[in-house]
C-alpha cells in the first residue's frame, strides 16, 4: 500500500465546482443486465438493456449512445440518472412479468421503437430483433459517451461479431457522429457464458465484474439477490477522522480477487459542499487512481461529508462508501505532516517523519507488513519526554521481506493515529519543504529522492490554469531545487510535483 497517485490534490480541488458532467466525471454508469434473445413467448421487442449509475453522484446521460455494432440508440436530452438508479431500454414501453423481471412487469424508460427517431435505423420487431439470434452469436453491447468515447462495453465471448459504420441519431438536438466499433480498441468485459434463447445476462451483484447467465431476470431492479456475493469485498478505515490541517485521510482495503485484474483502481470522490446531505451536480468532485495493491488511500481531506466510489481497471467491482471528516475540537489535535522513505543503504531503510499538535505523545511505533498481510510492530521510536508541538526526525529499520511500512502514534488523551503507508519496493521521492512563502522571485524546494530521476512540476493559478511547467533532475538523497516566479502576477498559486509520489504546495506571490 502506498500513497495514491492523484490527478488533483484536495486542497486544489476545493477551488473547483462542478457545473456540468462534461467538466468532471460525477458517477459510473454501467451496463448491468441485458436480455439478448427471447424465446419464452415474450417476443423480440422484449429484449432489453439495463443501465445503472453506481454513483457517487448523478450523471447526465443525455445523448449517450447504446449500440450492438449494427444499430445505435441515442438517449434523449434531459436524461439524468441518479445514484443507484436503473434505466431500462427496450423495444416496447411495458414488459410484462416475467419477461424482463421475475417479480413484476416493468415500465421501460426508453422504447427504441417509439422514441421518435432516436435510432440509427429501424430495429426489427420480429426475428432476431436488436441482437443476433442465439447459437454461437457473440454480440457486444457498448455504451458510448455523447462525445463518442467508451463508457462501458461487454461481450458474451470472442471473436466479436463484425460491426457496421453507424451514423447516430440527432434526436432532440444531440450531436450526431459516425463510428464503427471495429475501429475502436475496446477492453471488453467478457461474460464467457454459453449462448441460448430466453436467457438474460446479469452482473452477479450490481456493478460487479462477474456475470451469470440466468432466467431470473431483474430488469429495472437490483441484482443483489440472497446468496449472490462478489469475489471481491472492501473495507473502509478512517485513517485520520479529524482534520486539523486539511489532513483527514481514509484507506479502502480490497480483499479477494486477482489483483492484476483489479489494480490500478480508480475512484470518484464527491464533497458535500453545501452540507445538505445530498450529492448533486453542484458539489465538488475529484477523480483519482491508485496503482498499488491492495489499499486505496485518499488524504488531504478537509472537514465535511464525502461519498467515494471505487472501481477496478475495467470499471467494475464497484463499491460505494460515505464518510465524514470531523473538525478538531479544543486544543489542536496531533496529526502526521510527513512520512516518506529517504534512502535505502547497507541493508537499512531510513524514513523521514514529522507531526505536529498540542497533545503529548506517549508512543510512536514503526510497523511493517507484506502485501495483503496484517501489520506488525517493528520497533518503538524513542521520543523526548513530553513531546508535542512540531516533531521531525529520522527512523531506521533493517531491510526484510516486508515492503510496506507505516507509523502508529498514541497520545495521552487516547488518540491513535496511523501515517499513510510507504512501499519500499518502489522508488519514490517527496517534497517536504517549500520556502519562502510569500515569495517575490523564486520558490525553493527541499526534495528527498531514493534514486536518480526526472521529476516534472507545474505551477497553477487559483483557477487551475497552468502558468509554468518544467522538470527537475534529482539524485539520491536531499535535493535543493528552485522554481522562478518573478514573471508571474501577484496572487495565490499552487506548485505540484509529479513522479511516483506527487506533492502539492500553496504559495503566495507578491
Amino acid at each position: 500500500m502506498t500513497a495514491p497517485i492523484r490527478y488533483l490534490m484536495m486542497s486544489l480541488l476545493f477551488l473547483v465546482q462542478v457545473t456540468s458532467s462534461a467538466q468532471m466525471t460525477t458517477g459510473r454508469v454501467v451496463i448491468n443486465e441485458y436480455m439478448p434473445w427471447t424465446s419464452n413467448g415474450c417476443g423480440a421487442t422484449a429484449e432489453f438493456i439495463e443501465l445503472m449509475n453506481f454513483g457517487p453522484g448523478p450523471v447526465d446521460i443525455s445523448c449517450y449512445v447504446l449500440t450492438d455494432g449494427d444499430y445505435s440508440i441515442t438517449i434523449p436530452p434531459g436524461t439524468i440518472l441518479l445514484p443507484n438508479q436503473f434505466y431500462v431500454i427496450a423495444g416496447q414501453s411495458f414488459i410484462p412479468y416475467p419477461c424482463a423481471n421475475i417479480d413484476s412487469g416493468i415500465n421501460v424508460n426508453l422504447n427504441w421503437n417509439a422514441c421518435s427517431n432516436c435510432t440509427s435505423a429501424p430495429i426489427p420487431t420480429t426475428g432476431d430483433g436488436l441482437f443476433t439470434d442465439g447459437g454461437n452469436a457473440n454480440e457486444q453491447v457498448v455504451l458510448l459517451h455523447r462525445n463518442g468515447t467508451i463508457v462501458d462495453a461487454v461481450i458474451r465471448d470472442f471473436p466479436q461479431e463484425p460491426s457496421s459504420n453507424i451514423n447516430t441519431s440527432s434526436v432532440g438536438g444531440c450531436n450526431s457522429f459516425t463510428f464503427d466499433l471495429d475501429d475502436y480498441a475496446i477492453n471488453y468485459e467478457t461474460i464467457g457464458e454459453s449462448a441460448g434463447r430466453g436467457n438474460s445476462f446479469a452482473r452477479r451483484v450490481d456493478g460487479d465484474c462477474e456475470w451469470i447467465k440466468t432466467p431470473q431476470q431483474s430488469g429495472g431492479a437490483t441484482n443483489n439477490k440472497p446468496g449472490n456475493i462478489s469475489e471481491v469485498s472492501f473495507t473502509l478505515t478512517l485513517v485520520n477522522p479529524l482534520s486539523c490541517y486539511n489532513d483527514g485521510a481514509i484507506a479502502i482495503n480490497v480483499i479477494g480477487g486477482d489483483e492484476t485484474q483489479i489494480f490500478p483502481m480508480s475512484y470518484i470522490l464527491v464533497y458535500d459542499q453545501n452540507s445538505n446531505n445530498n450529492f448533486d451536480l453542484g458539489d465538488v468532485y475529484q477523480e483519482g487512481i491508485d496503482y498499488t495493491p491492495r489499499i486505496v488511500e485518499v488524504d488531504n481531506l478537509g472537514v465535511g461529508t464525502y461519498r467515494i466510489t471505487v472501481a477496478s481497471q475495467r470499471g467494475c467491482y464497484l463499491q460505494n462508501f460515505q464518510f465524514t471528516i470531523l473538525p478538531c475540537t479544543g486544543p489542536l489535535k496531533t496529526a502526521f505532516t510527513g512520512f516518506n522513505l529517504l534512502r535505502t543503504t547497507a541493508g537499512q531503510h531510513s524514513f523521514g517523519v514529522s507531526f505536529g499538535g498540542a497533545e503529548e505523545i506517549t508512543s510512536l511505533v514503526l510497523e511493517s507488513a507484506m502485501p495483503g498481510q496484517p501489520f506488525i510492530a517493528v520497533k518503538a521510536v524513542t521520543l523526548p519526554p513530553g513531546t508535542n508541538g512540531h516533531f521531525q526526525s529520522t527512523v531506521t529499520a533493517a531491510q526484510s521481506a516486508h515492503s510496506l511500512y507505516r507509523l502508529r502514534l498514541h497520545t495521552r488523551n487516547g488518540q491513535v493515529l496511523y501515517s499513510h503507508t510507504v512501499n519500499t519496493a518502489e522508488q519514490r521521492g517527496a517534497v517536504n519543504k517549500l520556502w519562502p512563502n510569500p515569495v517575490t522571485t523564486a520558490v525553493r524546494l527541499q526534495y528527498h529522492s531514493v534514486a536518480n530521476a526526472v521529476v516534472p512540476y507545474q505551477v497553477m493559478a487559483a483557477d487551475g490554469t497552468v502558468q509554468a511547467t518544467g522538470r527537475f533532475q534529482v539524485h539520491p538523497g536531499l535535493n535543493l531545487l528552485t522554481v522562478p516566479v518573478q514573471h508571474m502576477a501577484n496572487g495565490a498559486y499552487y506548485l505540484r510535483t509529479g513522479g511516483v509520489q506527487p506533492s502539492l504546495f500553496r504559495f503566495v506571490k507578491h
